[in-house]
């Protein structure tokens, strides 16, 4: 209970120190008190100063508790911090990786921490992007839905090239080799599908290239499944 009582005490301390824009007197209690939270959000919302913020997070804290706290403050860190926060949030999924290469037994608990580390993105498209294709290309038991998702992200990349080109005929991108920006959308996403073929599931992934029209794509599929007769009008 005395406990409970100066935790509130401190609190309620910091929170006059603040109201008194007296960040450096808030921030030395906060720090005395071992309250992480109030130093990270003082740092953050109040001093601005989200290069100390992230280093406190990735420097002085716990695997679970960097996990905890990118959470909590990643978005808006992302949002002030971008590449910083971004390799930060990288070199915590390169962590994982090893420690779930270690610990079999855990591999659901990991899992879980890496769907929560993706959550930071969800208003960043780009780095939403990289951080799957860095899952891809560094975690070889990463999760079938990370495939999804990136091949998703592709086939969008496509559909939205392709449909700029459409509306731009006559001043349609086209590269030094002669090829358009849609061609060369479709030709990654061709070979994401090939490359990694053992990786995810091919029924889900062919009815997304359905959805979008890429009858390419379509064709592989089906003959990965030997749908034949599919395969036939796709080519059609």
């Amino acid at each position: 209970r005395q406990m409970c009582i100066r935790d509130r005490d401190t609190d309620t301390a910091i929170e006059v120190c603040k109201d008194s824009k007296k960040l450096e007197c808030a921030l030395l209690l906060a720090k005395k008190a071992g309250n992480v939270d109030q130093q990270l959000r003082i740092l953050i919302e109040d001093e601005k100063n989200y290069k100390e913020a992230l280093s406190i997070i990735e420097n002085n804290m716990s695997f679970e508790n960097k996990i905890t706290y990118l959470r909590r403050f990643g978005p808006q860190l992302i949002k002030e911090l971008s590449e910083e926060t971004y390799l930060a949030i990288e070199r915590v999924g390169e962590e994982l990786i090893r420690k779930r290469s270690e610990d079999a037994k855990s591999v659901t608990k990991y899992n879980q921490q890496f769907r929560s580390l993706k959550e930071i993105f969800v208003d960043n498209k780009e780095l939403n992007k990289r951080f799957l294709d860095f899952q891809v290309n560094k975690d070889p038991n990463c999760e079938k839905e990370v495939f999804h998702g990136l091949i998703e992200w592709h086939l969008q990349d496509y559909f939205n090239a392709q449909k700029n080109e459409e509306e731009q005929k006559a001043g349609a991108e086209v590269r030094h080799d002669g090829s358009s920006l849609a061609e060369i959308k479709k030709k990654q996403l061709i070979t994401l599908i090939e490359t990694y073929k053992d990786r995810y599931d091919k029924k889900h992934v062919l009815m997304l290239l359905e959805m979008y029209q890429v009858s390419e794509g379509v064709r592989i599929l089906c003959e990965m499944l030997m749908l034949f007769s599919m395969m036939l009008n796709a080519s059609l």
